[in-house]
């Protein structure tokens, strides 16, 4: 089981999202979400490598959390 600092990521309808590979958790994140996909780049890798930033790390969790995933 896995807990995050900040909840679970959540479907649309608000449920849980099943536990997944990371690289398409991330690839069906950023299509998902424009916002996302500018502040850590368009592929899995980019976002990888982007959220080891702290500030793209925040930027992040707030567009999570507005997006209410």
């Amino acid at each position: 089981m896995y807990e995050g600092r900040h909840g679970c990521l959540a479907d649309g309808a608000g449920r849980p999202r099943r536990l997944t590979a990371q690289r398409p958790l991330i690839a069906s994140l950023l299509d998902a979400s424009a916002a996302l996909r500018h502040v850590c780049g368009d592929t899995p890798e980019e976002f990888v490598e982007n959220v080891r930033d702290d500030a793209v790390r925040e930027a992040a969790t707030r567009i999570l959390q507005r997006q209410e995933w």
